[in-house]
């Protein structure tokens, strides 16, 4: 039944990706809008697996601030970086983010830098050179890979940010801190959608909401089988299989469902990409 969860969990994870660049292909579709309605809907799932229990303290804080602003910047970008460029690579470079969890785990948790884990970072380089992704339009080229970048960095930095907040309180306070960086980031983000898409708001709701609502709710319970499953299965075992699962569906999906041409560089890349993920886990 394990097992079942843990594959359950990494459909979760691709179709929220599949979600999202659906929406992103809308022409009027406002970026900071979507990432509202998700960031609304995984917090009203977190509000319910908490069985609105709440027990909250002042420490916190800091931590709800770092996790609020990197989850702003991950969910926008990531939507904008959907929008001018392919789901399989996309998710690709979005899953090498896990790098950033396990530097900080290395530098200032003292954990053990392994063989495997070099392999795996060299791997990344050459997947990364192999992928060379649309070389023919400059322009976009470099538009995309900003949009991924700052994706990576800020999902990169969630995951920190909550294994930081673990850390500190033994584990304990996982929906408190969940549900007021939601609530922060929902509000941020409501904000700004205001402000910054404030034309396309109402045509934005319209045409994805159907698309934003599942998706939130998918993270939400993507979080919740992660919470189950951690306790039950070894994280070495678990979060290669998450990692390298999520990148193996949105790759066929996106090929198959999407139409997206790959030459066989890229499928390479692609390949190492997985490679280094699951060593890089190890």
């Amino acid at each position: 039944m394990n097992y079942c969860f843990l594959f359950l969990t990494v459909a979760t994870l691709a179709a929220q990706e599949v979600f999202t660049k659906q929406y992103s292909t809308k022409k009027t579709a406002g970026a900071v809008t979507y990432a509202a309605l998700v960031s609304i809907s995984a917090l009203c799932m977190f509000v319910l697996s908490s069985g609105f229990k709440f027990r909250f303290r002042q420490e916190l804080l800091g931590y709800v601030l770092l996790f609020t602003a990197a989850y702003c910047a991950a969910t926008v970008f990531l939507t904008l970086a959907m929008g001018c460029g392919p789901l399989s690579l996309t998710s690709l470079i979005h899953s090498y983010s896990l790098m950033i969890p396990t530097l900080y785990g290395i530098l200032f948790l003292h954990e053990k830098l392994r063989v495997s884990m070099c392999i795996g970072m060299a791997l990344l380089v050459l997947s990364l050179a192999l992928i060379n992704y649309a070389k023919s339009d400059r322009k976009k080229n470099v538009r995309w890979l900003l949009y991924v970048f700052v994706a990576f960095m800020g999902n990169g930095l969630c995951s920190t940010v909550q294994k930081a907040q673990q850390v500190a309180f033994g584990g304990q306070y996982k929906n408190e801190f969940m549900i007021v960086s939601l609530a922060g980031v929902s509000v941020i983000l409501l904000i700004c959608s205001l402000f910054l898409e404030r034309k396309q708001l109402l045509s934005s709701i319209r045409r994805g909401w159907y698309l934003a609502v599942p998706c939130g709710i998918l993270n939400g319970l993507t979080n919740l089988f992660v919470l189950l499953l951690s306790t039950k299965i070894a994280a070495s075992l678990m979060f290669p299989i998450l990692s390298g699962g999520n990148v193996v569906l949105t790759s066929l999906i996106s090929v198959w469902g999407f139409h997206e041409k790959l030459n066989r560089r890229q499928l390479a890349g692609i390949a190492l990409g997985v490679a280094s993920i699951i060593l890089l886990s190890l």
